[in-house]
């Protein structure tokens, strides 16, 4: 419950980068007309720009999770979205060798 507690900081953020997100593609469907480009451009245009924000979103919410919680996530969640610059790598391998 702190976690959830301290990520309440975090949601204004998110929800301004998918505010962004979304007037990035309404624009985009209002010079439509202008540069004779499809809707399916543009429909995948902002499904792409979503998908960034939400990976950004979820990348946050693991980083700031006590490492005692992830240890069993599978494998590959720390392959996407924890940074190789921090120490985390190290934390990993030794969740990793004491199971």
């Amino acid at each position: 419950i702190n976690v959830m507690n301290e990520e309440t900081k975090f949601w204004p953020k998110c929800q301004y980068e998918c505010v962004q997100a979304f007037s990035e593609y309404a624009q985009a469907r209002r010079s439509n007309s202008i540069r004779g480009l499809s809707f399916e451009f543009y429909d995948i245009a902002f499904l792409v720009s979503q998908l960034r924000t939400l990976n950004h979103c979820i990348g946050e919410c693991l980083m700031n999770l006590p490492w005692p919680y992830i240890r069993n996530l599978p494998s590959f969640f720390y392959r996407i979205y924890v940074p190789l610059s921090s120490n985390c790598s190290s934390i990993m391998n030794s969740n990793f060798s004491s199971n």
